[in-house]
């Protein structure tokens, strides 16, 4: 499936993260039953070198418990619960592997994904296995792959001439210039969205996004810069589109 840039796309940041616990399967499935036409979603690898969703480093802020993921197989961190740091309603709900993503999203063929790839020193092999199990599931065609991590970029753009979206020179870390020959998106935080950055980009060929766009006020500034997807934790001021500002 390719994006359709002549339409606006609204992803749903770790899924529905403003209501659902991010990165889990409940938050995924909340935020495509919300209209969003991409998930966006984390990538890390465990102690054993399967890959898991989700965010940080540490495990403290969702899961409660002061290590890095990384010193955690995947039985280990089934162990854990990442629901109730938002609500306790939600207690129970586990860390998701990325095989098990597969599997559930498999079926909702019209759902784009937004695959990051988070910086640390498995970052490369997290991308090769991600790409072959995305394979196996005949998703690729749905996906674009991001990173903070310039070198991460050039790594999945050179191998397997995916499309990947980028971020500025200020926060994209080992950035050159020649990346911005290489990507096809450059997503903007919402502070760095003016006239000028988006021509910056859109000069180089690039589609320009924006994230987190989560105000009446900053769905609408994305809109008056024209910018094609929006990335947002929270859905209901940009969702369903057709109900969204329009472009003046």
């Amino acid at each position: 499936m390719m994006i359709n840039t002549n339409e606006l796309k609204v992803a749903a940041h770790r899924g529905y993260s403003a209501h659902y616990p991010e990165n889990t399967l409940l938050a995924f499935y909340e935020g495509i039953q919300a209209g969003a036409h991409m998930l966006e979603l984390d990538l890390r690898l465990s102690s054993d070198g399967q890959i898991v969703i989700f965010h940080d480093e540490l495990l403290k802020r969702t899961a409660q418990v002061d290590r890095p993921l990384s010193e955690f197989t995947v039985e280990q961190l089934k162990k854990l619960e990442v629901g109730s740091f938002l609500d306790v309603r939600f207690e129970g709900l586990k860390i998701p592997t990325f095989a098990e993503f597969c599997l559930f999203i498999t079926p909702y063929e019209h759902i784009l994904l937004n695959i990051e790839i988070k910086p640390a020193s498995s970052s490369i092999e997290v991308a090769d296995k991600a790409i072959e199990m995305l394979k196996n599931y005949d998703l690729m065609e749905r996906c674009v792959f991001t990173s903070f991590d310039a070198n991460v970029l050039h790594h999945v753009i050179d191998h397997y001439q995916v499309k990947t979206q980028g971020f500025t020179t200020e926060q994209l870390k080992n950035c050159d210039d020649s990346i911005y020959e290489k990507l096809y998106a450059v997503a903007l935080r919402m502070d760095e969205i003016n006239t000028e950055n988006v021509q910056k980009y859109r000069s180089k060929g690039l589609e320009v996004w924006a994230y987190c766009a989560d105000t009446e006020e900053q769905v609408q500034l994305a809109i008056d810069h024209q910018i094609s997807l929006i990335t947002c934790n929270e859905l209901t001021h940009v969702l369903p589109v057709n109900k969204i500002a329009k472009v003046r």
